[in-house]
């Protein structure tokens, strides 16, 4: 059991790394509708 603060912190680790990616992917999505306008 003593790994289990470990896997916890890993899962946080990687649902920042999912809402970073999301972040980044509406980022460009939007960046790519802001270039369609010129």
């Amino acid at each position: 059991m003593a790994y289990l603060p470990v896997w916890k912190s890993v899962n946080l680790f990687d649902a920042c790394l999912a809402t970073s990616l999301d972040k980044l992917f509406i980022n460009f999505k939007s960046l790519q509708n802001y270039a369609k306008l010129f």
